[in-house]
């Protein structure tokens, strides 16, 4: 599926195909929403849910650029630079 055909279906469709399809990569919050962070494919998608009225307000697909200002403080690379 592309970006395109994606961003093209209804907002319970995107649902059920994330949940179907996506894998769950990250979570965050914002406000008074519980954000989680799916990868299909090539990109990515964000789930945005406010649990307060339990309802998903959002489903959209995200660039990475944004992935990476959003969840920066999430990604733990320290890995990459310790010694053997």
């Amino acid at each position: 599926m592309t970006k395109q055909e994606f961003q093209e279906m209804k907002t319970l469709e995107k649902v059920q195909y994330m949940l179907e399809r996506g894998e769950e990569v990250m979570s965050r919050i914002y406000l008074f929403y519980n954000i989680k962070l799916y990868a299909v494919g090539n990109f990515f998608v964000e789930i945005w849910y406010r649990q307060i009225a339990g309802k998903i307000d959002y489903v959209e697909v995200v660039d990475f650029e944004d992935v990476f200002l959003n969840y920066k403080n999430e990604i733990d690379i320290s890995d990459l630079y310790q010694k053997n």
